[in-house]
């Protein structure tokens, strides 16, 4: 399986940006809607301190790169901006290899 984590926290963005990319649970079904437009499995983590995506590629597609499309509709931002800000970690087909990143 090929899970990848796509995300902005306090270590890689400012409180600015993470308030931006801050997904209210009031928004959370629009988010996941939206998300869905990118890769057709995924789970969104929002809290004060980070907002990150996790996401499975229905075919060979780049599960990192769907998420990245997401956040930067999400962000309505451009790419150098999301790039800067944003943490990717990719193949992860573990769950252990996610928690370590919780």
């Amino acid at each position: 399986m090929n899970i990848s984590l796509v995300g902005v926290n306090h270590r890689t963005a400012s409180l600015e940006i993470r308030e931006k990319a801050a997904i209210r649970s009031v928004m959370l079904g629009d988010a996941l809607e939206l998300l869905r437009q990118h890769v057709p499995h995924g789970i969104i983590l929002s809290t004060c301190n980070r907002t990150e995506v996790y996401t499975i590629p229905q075919d060979s597609s780049s599960a990192a790169e769907a998420s990245l499309n997401f956040l930067q509709n999400h962000l309505d931002t451009n790419d150098t901006t999301l790039h800067q800000h944003t943490h990717v970690l990719g193949h992860m087909d573990r769950l252990d290899n996610i928690l370590a990143h919780l």
